[in-house]
């Protein structure tokens, strides 16, 4: 393998290393705008305005870029899932999502 072919397979590299990390930084940015904007918004809602928004803009990814990317806003803090299960879905995990800050309190109902 040449020099030339060296250099060109590493520009490659970096390129699409720049441009994974590029599409991930504007997938996080837009899962805060949404749930900023929409406060209590539930997980199906916002994956489907995620996904729909980055097909129209025929960006590249994937749905596991999608919940890599929920899950590190969670554990960063920068966003607040609250996660419920409901008497007759038992084996069905829900979520909503809240803006950062969001102060949760579970009321106890007698």
């Amino acid at each position: 393998m040449t020099l030339h072919v060296r250099v060109t397979l590493a520009v490659l590299w970096v390129f699409i290393l720049f441009k994974q990390k590029w599409i991930e930084k504007m997938m996080k940015e837009l899962i805060k705008k949404i749930v900023n904007e929409n406060p209590g918004i539930n997980g199906v809602k916002l994956a489907t305005s995620v996904l729909e928004s980055f097909y129209k803009e025929k960006r590249d990814w994937t749905q596991d870029d999608y919940f890599k990317n929920l899950e590190e806003l969670i554990s960063q803090k920068e966003i607040v899932e609250i996660e419920y299960v409901l008497p007759e879905l038992e084996n069905m995990v829900k979520s909503i999502y809240f803006p950062k800050g969001t102060d949760v309190r579970l009321v106890k109902i007698s």
